[in-house]
């Protein structure tokens, strides 16, 4: 029974505190990143933005030819676009 407890509660846990990294994200960072993607032709959610160390990670970037993982550099260059 304990298991299953930690259970439930790593699963909630475990997905907020990764989307609470988007929340680190200035309105200048955010509105940068949504420049790019829609040069790229794309829509992101914001909540799907994770700010690492050396740039951008977003996930679930929704194209006109499909679904992607894209990763911007700190200057919001382009790095990959992979799709998912």
């Amino acid at each position: 029974m304990r298991l299953m407890n930690l259970g439930l509660t790593l699963a909630i846990v475990l997905p907020a505190t990764a989307l609470s990294a988007s929340e680190e994200l200035t309105v200048l960072e955010l509105s940068q990143i949504q420049g790019v993607m829609e040069q790229l032709n794309c829509r992101l959610k914001p909540e799907m933005v994770i700010k690492l160390d050396d740039g951008y990670l977003i996930q679930d970037v929704f194209c006109a030819d499909g679904s992607y993982e894209v990763r911007i550099d700190a200057e919001f260059n382009v790095l990959s676009k992979v799709a998912e």
